[in-house]
């Protein structure tokens, strides 16, 4: 029994699709669907280590401003796919790495089902640090089901 649901969500055509799939399945199933987006985190090697320097460095604030209007557009995103089926979902937003932040949430929610997007966004991510679906697969201990495009 599928009570409680959550679905990884990147801005990808792939992850529409996912989250599509995920909110017709959670429908169907009468379950609590739960959708997450890991926004990257603002602290890049690159960038100041305190915000001191970001007075300095317009650099920083230019990329944190990018990166909350990304956040809060994909938000848009899910909500307006959601109305469009016509259900209600909880949305989640987190920072950081998006396989362990998937995993973490979760558990945390006690959900039985992850849904993913088998393809991401980013190419470059994926040859350096590996598909975030397969790390999901991998380690989480709740079942996962992956979306094609």
């Amino acid at each position: 029994m599928v009570a409680r649901l959550l679905v990884a969500f990147d801005g990808s055509a792939t992850g529409d699709n996912a989250l599509r799939e995920a909110i017709l399945l959670g429908k169907e199933l009468n379950a609590d669907i739960h959708a997450l987006y890991v926004a990257p985190s603002k602290n890049y090697p690159l960038t100041p280590p305190s915000p001191a320097f970001s007075r300095i460095d317009p650099t920083y604030d230019l990329l944190t401003k990018i990166i909350d209007e990304e956040t809060e557009h994909i938000e848009q995103r899910m909500k307006n796919i959601a109305a469009e089926i016509g259900a209600n979902i909880t949305i989640h937003i987190q920072r950081g790495d998006a396989r362990s932040e998937i995993i973490h949430l979760a558990q945390h929610l006690d959900v039985d089902i992850i849904v993913l997007g088998s393809v991401g966004r980013s190419r470059l991510d994926r040859l350096l640090l590996g598909s975030v679906s397969s790390y999901v697969v991998e380690h989480s201990p709740i079942s996962t089901l992956i979306v094609r495009p």
